[in-house]
């Protein structure tokens, strides 16, 4: 379980990084959001893994919360809403 915190974490850090770092370089949200959707993009058919990788739900958090963290509340209450209506099905 501890591993797959720490999974969770890296891959988070994936799309979290690249948009911290395009805002503190001057970007404007708009491209610091293009910044992260490309690297949920490279972290999903990642070149190195021949295209087949993950689903990119951690990178997309990450990625969410550098932009808003309030998405990130909108998201989650969504996902749960639909876990608990759907019987914990995706």
């Amino acid at each position: 379980l501890h591993w797959g915190i720490a999974a969770a974490i890296l891959d988070a850090s994936k799309g979290l990084v690249p948009v911290l770092l395009a805002r503190q370089s001057g970007l404007g949200l708009g491209a610091a959001g293009l910044t992260g959707v490309m690297a949920v993009i490279g972290h999903n058919w990642s070149i190195w893994m021949r295209g087949r990788s993950g689903r990119g739900l951690a990178s997309s958090a990450g990625m969410l919360l550098a932009l808003d963290p309030a998405l990130i509340a909108w998201t989650a209450g969504w996902a749960v809403a639909g876990w608990r209506i759907g019987g914990g099905l995706a």
